[in-house]
């Protein structure tokens, strides 16, 4: 059993100057669920066709579009990879239609199928972490107006979906989270305004707290990776358009919980192994 931070703090810098630790990683991969709206900002235009994009090994390859489709054009969709199975939660689909399925990307057979579970509602917005054998999305919103204070964990070892005790404390879409190894830390969001509370989630516990440290200034879809004890917070939206420029690290020093790890896939080896896992953060929107 883990006990509470024993030191938090966050530091402002500017982007060009930062060169984080490079993180070891299995795999790599990126999702374009959907690609959003040919024009964002207009709901009257349709939701572009998903198409599922991978960044090949070589830096400087490009992407490659695969055969994979997913089964509507998506926005603003969420995933998490687990080291078998990259799974796509919710979206706003073709026709302005909050989503509540699970999709589940095979990376090896290359396909896209819909699973048979659900999310509690349809949702847009939300941000997905993986912690262990279990993922967690963390709020978003089931209507244009109706934003979600819920954590909800899903297991992909069971297809169990389950709606947590614990609440963000507004209901908020389009936060920045990453996974610790103890706890899911979340960032800023848009609640009809763009909090600065850093919020940190402990899935054992189930348990919500405000963190000591807040962000600068509060933004809406932060960028956020973790790099082994730092989080680091990159630019966002800022009320009312405004854009953030700045990165921020959280430096974070805890007891750790140990969680079930998940069975990883060694891509060059085409075998299972329990693994630990490396945690690259928030695969995003």
């Amino acid at each position: 059993s883990g006990g509470p931070a024993r030191a938090s703090s966050l530091r402002q810098m500017g982007v060009p100057g930062y060169s984080p630790p490079r993180a070891a990683c299995l795999a790599v991969l990126v999702a374009c669920v959907g690609c959003g709206r040919s024009d964002p900002w207009d709901p009257a235009r349709p939701v572009d066709a998903g198409a599922v994009i991978t960044t090949p090994p070589a830096p400087d390859a490009g992407f490659a579009l695969l055969a994979a489709r997913l089964p509507t054009g998506l926005h603003e969709s969420t995933a998490a990879f687990d080291g078998r199975t990259v799974w796509i939660f919710g979206g706003l689909a073709t026709g302005d239609v909050f989503s509540d399925k699970i999709l589940a990307f095979d990376p090896a057979t290359e396909t896209v199928t819909t699973s048979p579970w659900r999310l509690p509602s349809g949702r847009q917005a939300s941000v997905a972490v993986v912690a262990g054998a279990d993922i967690y999305l963390l709020g978003g919103r089931s209507t244009f107006t109706n934003l979600l204070p819920d954590i909800v964990r899903f297991t992909p070892a069971t297809g169990a979906v389950r709606t947590m005790s614990a609440k963000l404390p507004t209901g908020r879409y389009n936060v920045g989270a990453v996974w610790t190894g103890t706890h899911v830390l979340v960032f800023g969001g848009f609640d009809y305004g763009t909090p600065t509370t850093v919020l940190r989630y402990a899935p054992l516990t189930d348990a919500l707290t405000s963190d000591s440290a807040a962000l600068p200034s509060g933004r809406e879809g932060p960028g956020a990776l973790w790099e082994g004890q730092t989080a680091l917070v990159l630019g966002g939206s800022g009320f009312l358009g405004s854009h953030v420029a700045d990165a921020v690290l959280q430096e974070v020093a805890e007891e750790k919980e140990v969680l079930p790890s998940v069975v990883v896939v060694v891509e060059e080896e085409r075998a299972e192994a329990q693994q630990p896992r490396v945690d690259a953060g928030l695969c995003g929107h």
